[in-house]
């Protein structure tokens, strides 16, 4: 995310041919994958091509990233990107 929003990314990513696969913590808004991005962390998989192999990659990444990002909110040092609406600041 979010060059492959929604269900199967995986797979579109895989489909599209990538080689570098990341995980993205972001707010929820009304549209799909469409809110403010908080963190984000890639690992290249240069030779896969089974979704379960990326998850496997994919899934210590977000165990680091989902606490991180709770963390960061409950000390309140995350603000909007005034020039990108997309992003979000975090400033400890």
């Amino acid at each position: 995310m979010p060059a492959f929003p929604g269900l199967e990314a995986i797979e579109q990513a895989l489909a599209y041919g990538v080689k570098v696969f990341g995980v993205t913590v972001h707010f929820v808004d009304a549209g799909v994958d469409s809110g403010p991005v908080i963190l984000q962390r890639a690992v290249e998989l240069s030779d896969a091509h089974d979704p379960e192999e990326v998850l496997q990659a994919l899934r210590p990444l977000e165990h680091t990233l989902l606490p991180e990002t709770v963390r960061l909110f409950a000390r309140g040092v995350m603000r909007s990107d005034p020039e990108n609406p997309r992003r979000i600041i975090c400033q400890p």
